[in-house]
C-alpha cells in the first residue's frame, strides 16, 4: 500500500513523494512475532487456551522462527530507519497518514 507523503521546505516548493512500506511489512511481522513469542513464552506454554486464535498463531510463528530470520528483519528495519532519517533531514515538516487503513 503506498503512502503519500508531502514534504515542505521553507526555501523550496512543496515536494510530493509516494513511498511504499510494502517491503517493510514482512520484516515488521517477523520482529513482532519473534519478540512477542519471547515475551509470552512461559505464560503461553502454561495458558495457551487463554490466548485468542490469532495471537496464538502469531506466537507459534514467532516461536518457530530461526533467530537468523529475526536478525535479518532487524537489519532491514535499521536500514529503513537510516533511509527515512536521511530523507527527513532534508525537510522542515513531513505530513503523512499514521496508518494505511482503519484500525
Amino acid at each position: 500500500m503506498p503512502f503519500f507523503c508531502f514534504f515542505f521546505k521553507d526555501t523550496a516548493p512543496t515536494e510530493i513523494y509516494t513511498l511504499s512500506l510494502h517491503d517493510a511489512l514482512p520484516s515488521h511481522r517477523r520482529i513482532m512475532a519473534f519478540e512477542a513469542a519471547v515475551y509470552h513464552r512461559d505464560l503461553f506454554r502454561e495458558h495457551r487456551n487463554s490466548y485468542g486464535p490469532k495471537l496464538a498463531a502469531m506466537l507459534d510463528e514467532g516461536g518457530r522462527m530461526p533467530p537468523a530470520d529475526y536478525h535479518a528483519a532487524i537489519e532491514h528495519q535499521a536500514g529503513f530507519r537510516r533511509s527515512a532519517a536521511a530523507l527527513a533531514d532534508r525537510f522542515d515538516a513531513l505530513v503523512m497518514p499514521s496508518t494505511g487503513s482503519t484500525a
